[in-house]
């Protein structure tokens, strides 16, 4: 009885094993150097630059942030297919300002953003306001609300206020000193 315990305990063992290995599903977005490489290229043709000009931060696992020629573009590795690499390739992220103007319903170019966190913006436009989270799910990565949208008071900034200058009228010495010049007078209205 001991020899048959052992042995079904070894072959279910065994099983266990083969299933778990059978199962587990290799990570096919690894990010190595060729990869990191291909995404600067490809960061440098959507940014309009130079490739040696554009620099690569990682955010997470699969999210990356390339900036370069003052600006920026979000990037998700995203794998397709049964091997190792079948598929794998960079995702654009939907930039922030196009996926604020929806929830603002506001032109991107009207669109002010602060940076909370490098995931983690708030963002204001034509009398709104929220809070925006680069999240990613099974299947792709977003900018997703992470607060709702709220109406905030549009403020109208008054114009600056105009200078008028104006020479005085002085009654000058009959010798004035060297370097003596009118004087001016400076209103602010």
């Amino acid at each position: 009885m001991g020899v048959l315990n052992r042995t079904v305990g070894l072959g279910l063992l065994l099983v266990i094993g083969l299933a778990t290995a059978g199962c587990h599903r290799r990570d096919r977005t690894i990010v190595d150097d060729r990869r990191l490489q291909n995404l600067q290229r490809t960061a440098a043709r959507d940014l309009g630059c130079p490739a040696v000009s554009v620099e690569v931060q990682r955010l997470d696992e699969r999210l990356f942030r390339a900036s370069g020629c003052n600006g920026w573009r979000d990037y998700a590795i995203v794998a397709n297919g049964p091997h190792r690499y079948g598929g794998a390739r960079w995702q654009n992220v939907i930039p922030l300002a196009e996926r604020a103007s929806v929830e603002l319903m506001c032109p991107p170019d009207g669109i002010g953003y602060e940076g909370r966190s490098p995931r983690l913006y708030a963002v204001a436009g034509c009398g709104r306001a929220t809070t925006l989270e680069l999240r990613c799910g099974a299947v792709d990565c977003g900018w997703v609300l992470a607060s709702p949208v709220q109406t905030t008071a549009v403020q109208t900034v008054a114009p600056p206020p105009s200078v008028v200058v104006q020479p005085a009228v002085e009654a000058t010495p009959a010798q004035p000193p060297p370097g003596y010049g009118a004087s001016v007078t400076v209103t602010v209205q």
